[in-house]
């Protein structure tokens, strides 16, 4: 029963991620942590935020994690929009952005990460926080992640980093599209073209993604590593 009362402790710590030095007048990207106790209060104080009834009846890890990576989106909001950021985002299960912006959170564990833009430079905004993966975990979804062609080209290349990239670059990539292209997108829908230590990396598509990229587009994108995490995010300019 203790166990099933235990809630989030929010840190109240927002970091930006180094070295992902952007405009601040245009994108904003928070980092934060956040841990448990049982100190009901912490999640009562949460009510304001509107809280999901799906949301407000999971495993309390889950609800730490919706809670902590609306908190981090609210806060890149005030940043970005200065004394007229709301700093609660609503919606469910997609986040609801203020007019103007774009977003989109992740959160793994006991971490989450928030990336917000305006609209007027960006068509969309994604972000993805994973664990790296194990051995045994990439050799088991490589054949999820990877195309056929992709496994081909990059072959000796092929390896537990290479699988986490892959597959959080993808995950980052279907965030920052449109719904329209989110319909027709799939981890064979993109392919991992290069990456390198400076943390810049390039998508390349694989088939038509709704009304506004063609097969052959290519996505540029950054990703670094925390410890044992893995972030990546893409920034679709207009």
């Amino acid at each position: 029963m203790h166990q099933e009362q235990e809630i989030s402790q929010y840190s109240g710590l927002f970091e930006k991620i180094h070295p992902w030095d952007d405009e601040e007048a245009e994108c904003r990207c928070l980092f934060t942590k956040f841990r448990w106790n049982s100190d009901e209060e912490l999640f009562q104080a949460d009510g304001d935020m509107g809280i999901p009834q799906q949301i407000a009846q999971a495993r309390p890890s889950r609800r730490a994690e919706f809670i902590a990576g609306r908190r981090c989106a609210g806060q890149a909001v005030r940043l970005l929009m200065g004394g007229d950021g709301c700093g609660i985002i609503g919606g469910f299960p997609v986040p609801n952005w203020p007019e103007g912006l774009v977003g989109a959170i992740s959160h793994t564990q006991n971490c989450a990460v928030a990336l917000v833009g305006r609209s007027h430079r960006y068509i969309g905004a994604g972000v993805d926080i994973e664990k790296v993966l194990t051995a045994s975990e990439a050799r088991d979804i490589s054949w999820l992640v990877l195309s056929e062609s992709e496994r081909r080209r990059l072959e000796t290349q092929i390896a537990v980093f290479t699988i986490s990239l892959a597959f959080s670059l993808k995950e980052s990539l279907f965030k920052s599209l449109p719904a329209d292209a989110q319909a027709d997108f799939g981890f064979d829908a993109c392919e991992l073209v290069t990456w390198g230590r400076s943390g810049d990396a390039m998508l390349r598509v694989t088939r038509d993604l709704g009304s506004h990229w063609r097969a052959g587009t290519e996505f540029a994108a950054q990703f670094l590593r925390r410890e044992r995490l893995l972030l990546t995010r893409i920034l679709l300019e207009r």
